[in-house]
């Protein structure tokens, strides 16, 4: 992001070389962000759930839909996404609110979005499929998974 807004031109961002392991680091970083935080003895569980929300937001629901946007614009592509951030957004309501269950985490994680984008692009990419047609596809089942309450992913 610091270097989004240093760049005048930010073609280099969009392309898929830089993004899609940007997303994959930023997975790695929230597990290591998390692990410190929960071993910490004087944090503030308020103060780390709101940021944890907010991170998780930015992170793994509106970076990848706003890539995805900027990268393969269509009206197909936006009611999928539109649908992807809503669903994102249900999903860290609802883990905010039910917390761990079976001590898991009851649907798709928005974290595992970090691995399940850059991985959807590169089946799309690598198998020459349709992006108009297997984003929309790829990011209704991420938005079903992610809300979904018939399984839970459990806590590594």
């Amino acid at each position: 992001m610091i270097l989004g807004i240093m760049t005048p031109n930010m073609d280099f961002v969009l392309k898929p070389e830089w993004a899609l392991p940007a997303m994959i680091i930023m997975v790695w970083i929230d597990a290591m962000a998390g692990k410190f935080m929960r071993n910490r003895v004087d944090n503030s569980p308020k103060m780390t759930q709101a940021g944890e929300l907010f991170a998780d937001f930015f992170c793994f629901i509106f970076v990848p839909a706003l890539w995805i946007l900027q990268t393969f614009p269509n009206p197909y592509t936006v009611a999928s996404v539109s649908l992807f951030v809503l669903c994102g957004g249900f999903r860290l309501v609802r883990f905010h609110h039910e917390g761990l269950i079976e001590n898991g985490y009851r649907g798709l994680p928005v974290t595992y979005n970090g691995y399940a984008v850059p991985l959807l692009w590169s089946v799309i990419h690598f198998a020459e499929l349709s992006p108009i047609i297997f984003w929309p596809l790829g990011l209704i089942l991420l938005s079903w998974l992610m809300i979904s309450t018939r399984f839970v992913v459990p806590e590594f």
